[in-house]
């Protein structure tokens, strides 16, 4: 069996601790989209307001549930990048969905 030094096995056990840490912190920024029939994907809350995902798993315009690493669930909504509505269909979902939020979590 290869002998260890004890710099070789403290460096292991810091870079594990330092990427538990890491793994901990990242976890609060992962979200579920429940945006296909069966499967939900994976997220990842990008800045206020953005969620980022893989293309494949989300493919319309409209209203998606979302659920939060705490276990809460927001409606939110999704325009792709190549969306064809119009600036004001965009701003009325967008609308509707903060209504909704407002009153499902403040009221």
């Amino acid at each position: 069996m290869a002998k260890v030094d004890k710099s070789s096995s403290n460096a292991l056990a810091e870079l594990s601790s330092k990427l538990s840490d890491a793994v901990e912190r990242a976890s609060s920024y992962i979200v579920a989209i429940h945006a296909r029939r069966r499967i939900p994907s994976s997220g990842i809350v990008w800045r206020d307001g953005t969620i980022v995902s893989a293309s494949h798993t989300v493919r319309r315009d409209g209203t998606v549930r979302i659920t939060l690493p705490d276990g809460r669930h927001l409606a939110v909504a999704v325009f792709l990048t190549d969306s064809r509505a119009e600036p004001e269909a965009r701003d009325k979902v967008i609308a509707q969905v903060a209504r909704s939020a407002w009153e499902t979590w403040v009221e």
